[in-house]
C-alpha cells in the first residue's frame, strides 16, 4: 500500500509507503506517551506529530491501546538489544559478577539516555496511573526480569532462604537502582545543584552492587545463625 500525499503547482511529493507511516506513527507515539501518559495522550496528537492521517491509527493498530502496547514492546526490545539483561557477564560467571552485570545493565537502561530510555518513563507513568495494558507489559516485561533477578540470587544466598527474605532481598537491589528515577522531583530539590541531570549509570551501579552484595551475604548469614539457634 502506498501513501500519496500531494503538494502545490502541481507537483507530487515522492511516495510514502504504508510501513513508513507505521514507524512514524509509532515514533510520535513513544515520544507522546513518554511525556503525556497513556491516558493524556490522544491518538490527534500523535497522528499531527507524525503527519498522518488520524485513520491511520485505526488501520495500522487497531487502537490507541494497542498502539501503546505496540509501542511498549518495540521500546522494550531496543532497550534489551542495546543493553541484554546479563550486563555482558556470561552465564557460567560467580553469581555476585552476574548480580553486578545486571545491576549495571539496569542502571544503562534507566540512565543512559537516547530513545530506549522512553520506557523508564512510561513505565513510571505506569506505577503511578496503571493503563489497560499493565497486565500485558507484567507479563512480558517485568516477569522475565525478575525471574532472571531471582535466579541471581538464589545462586548468591543459598537454598532455603524464606521466600519473604528473598521478595524483600529482590526489592532493595530494585528500589536502589529505580531511586533516583522515580524520586527525581524530591531529589532535585534536595541536591538543586544537580537538577535535570542524570546520575552516571557505570558508577550508579558500582555502588549499588558495592553495597548489595555485602548485604545479602549477611543477610544469608543472619538466616543460617537464626537456623543453628533452634
Amino acid at each position: 500500500m502506498f501513501e500519496m500525499k500531494g503538494c502545490t503547482h502541481g507537483h507530487q511529493s515522492p511516495p510514502t509507503t504504508s510501513y513508513d507511516t507505521r514507524q512514524r506513527i509509532l515514533d510520535a507515539a513513544t515520544e507522546i506517551f513518554a511525556k503525556e501518559g497513556y491516558g493524556k495522550a490522544t491518538v490527534r496528537d500523535i497522528c499531527q506529530r507524525a503527519n498522518a492521517n488520524v485513520a491511520a491509527v485505526n488501520y495500522h493498530f487497531g487502537d490507541k491501546e494497542k498502539l501503546y502496547s505496540e509501542v511498549l514492546m518495540q521500546t522494550y526490545q531496543a532497550m534489551l538489544n542495546r543493553h541484554p539483561t546479563s550486563g555482558g557477564v556470561p552465564e557460567g560467571a560467580s553469581p555476585e559478577e552476574r548480580l553486578a552485570g545486571f545491576i549495571r545493565a539496569f542502571c544503562r537502561r534507566i540512565y543512559g539516555g537516547g530513545p530506549e530510555s522512553y520506557l523508564s518513563w512510561m513505565m513510571a507513568r505506569e506505577m503511578a496511573e496503571p493503563s489497560p495494558a499493565l497486565d500485558d507489559v507484567v507479563q512480558k516485561m517485568v516477569r522475565p526480569q525478575q525471574q532472571q533477578l531471582i535466579a541471581i540470587l538464589n545462586a548468591l544466598l543459598g537454598p532455603g532462604l524464606p521466600e519473604q527474605a528473598l521478595r524483600f532481598a529482590m526489592g532493595s537491589v530494585l528500589g536502589q537502582i529505580l531511586f533516583f528515577h522515580y524520586c527525581r522531583p524530591v531529589v532535585e530539590r534536595l541536591f538543586p545543584e544537580r537538577k535535570g541531570l542524570l546520575p552516571d549509570p557505570d558508577q550508579l551501579a558500582d555502588a549499588i552492587a558495592a553495597v548489595s552484595i555485602p548485604g545479602l551475604k549477611a543477610l544469608r548469614a543472619k538466616y543460617e545463625r537464626a537456623q543453628e539457634g533452634r
